[in-house]
C-alpha cells in the first residue's frame, strides 16, 4: 500500500514491528509493553481489513479499547504506543502521523494536586542555605525526595546503612509499605554524602536524616513526619511559593509527574513510584495538576 503524502509502501507486520522496537531507548520491560499493545494494534487492522489507516481508524480503535474489559491503565498503555509508533513512522518518512491529535480517554476522580516544575524545583533546592549541618540535611533532604519519589514516612523510617552503591550505581533501599529500592542521581548522592560527612561518625542503623537542634542528642532523633512537613514547607515558603495545596507530599507527585513528562513509560514510572498497579501511574498522567503561583 501507498501512504499518504510519502509515496512509500509499507506493511504492518513483525518487521516493522522489530524495527520500531529496536530504536527505542526504553528499559527491557517497557521495550516488551510497547511491542505486545503494538502487536494488538496491528491485529485490529488485519481483522478490520484496514490496509491505508487513517485518523478515523485510530479513534475507533480508541472507542473499541474504551468498551473493551481493558483496564483504563492498559488502554491508555496501548493508545501511547500507536502514537509512539506513528511519531516515529513520520520521522522515519514511513507514514505520516495520524495518531498525533489523537486523545485519551477521560478518567474521573483523578488525583488533582499541586506539583512543581522542574525550573520551580531547583529554585527551591538553590534557595537552601547548606553553609552548616542544617542546610546540608534540609537539601539533601529534599532533593531525595523530589527525585525518589519518597513520601514522608519512607524517609523517616530510612537508616544510613539503606544508602547502597551497587552495579548500576548508587540507591536507597526502601523501607515500609511500598518496598523496593530507588535509584539515587549523582547530585542527591553527593548531597546525602556532604550532610552524613557533618554528622560523623555514623552507624549503619542510624536514622538517615535526623534532628540538628542537639548535635549530641539528634544523632539518633529521626525526624518525625511533621518536622518533614514543616522543613518542605519552609523550603517552599523561601522560594515564594506559600500556596496552601503545596505540601512534603508534593515532592512525590513532583517526581512522578516530572517522570512522565519527560517520556518514561507508564510501565516505567509505576516501577520508579513503586505503585501497585498501574492504574494508579495513569492517573497522574491523566489529569493536569493545577497551576502553582510563583515566578518560574
Amino acid at each position: 500500500m501507498e501512504t499518504e503524502g510519502t509515496g512509500k509502501a509499507l506493511c504492518f507486520d513483525g518487521r516493522l514491528l522489530k524495527a520500531f522496537a529496536a530504536s527505542l531507548e526504553r528499559s527491557p520491560h517497557s521495550v516488551a509493553s510497547y511491542r505486545k499493545s503494538l502487536a494488538y494494534f496491528f491485529a485490529y487492522l488485519s481483522e478490520k481489513g484496514i490496509n491505508r489507516p487513517e485518523s478515523v481508524d485510530i479513534a475507533a480503535y480508541r472507542e473499541v479499547l474504551s468498551a473493551s474489559e481493558k483496564k483504563p491503565g492498559t488502554v491508555h498503555s496501548y493508545l501511547a504506543a500507536v502514537k509512539a509508533f506513528f511519531r516515529w513512522t513520520e520521522a522515519k518518512g514511513l507514514y505520516q502521523n495520524i495518531a498525533e491529535k489523537i486523545v485519551h480517554p477521560k478518567v474521573d476522580h483523578a488525583p488533582h494536586r499541586k506539583t512543581l516544575t522542574g525550573a520551580q524545583m531547583k529554585k527551591v533546592l538553590d534557595g537552601i542555605d547548606r553553609g552548616d549541618i542544617r542546610g546540608k540535611r534540609d537539601y539533601a533532604l529534599l532533593a531525595l525526595m523530589v527525585t525518589g519519589g519518597l513520601d514522608r514516612l519512607e524517609v523517616v523510617q530510612a537508616q544510613v546503612g539503606d544508602l547502597r552503591m551497587s552495579q548500576i550505581g548508587p540507591g536507597l533501599h526502601i523501607r515500609g509499605g511500598r518496598g523496593g529500592s530507588v535509584k539515587v542521581p549523582p547530585h542527591t548522592w553527593r548531597a546525602l554524602l556532604d550532610y552524613l560527612e557533618a554528622r560523623e561518625p555514623l552507624e549503619e542503623d542510624a536514622p538517615l536524616f535526623v534532628s540538628v537542634s542537639n548535635r549530641t542528642q539528634g544523632q539518633k532523633k529521626p525526624l518525625t513526619v511533621g518536622s518533614i512537613s514543616r522543613i518542605v514547607k519552609g523550603a517552599l515558603r523561601d522560594a515564594g511559593f506559600d500556596d496552601a495545596m503545596l505540601s512534603a507530599q508534593s515532592l512525590r507527585f513532583t517526581a512522578l509527574k516530572l517522570a512522565l513528562q519527560g517520556g518514561e513509560s507508564l510501565e516505567d514510572v509505576q516501577k520508579f513510584a513503586r505503585h501497585k498497579t498501574i492504574r494508579t501511574t495513569f492517573l497522574y498522567e491523566q489529569k493536569p495538576s493545577p497551576p502553582v503561583d510563583g515566578k518560574e
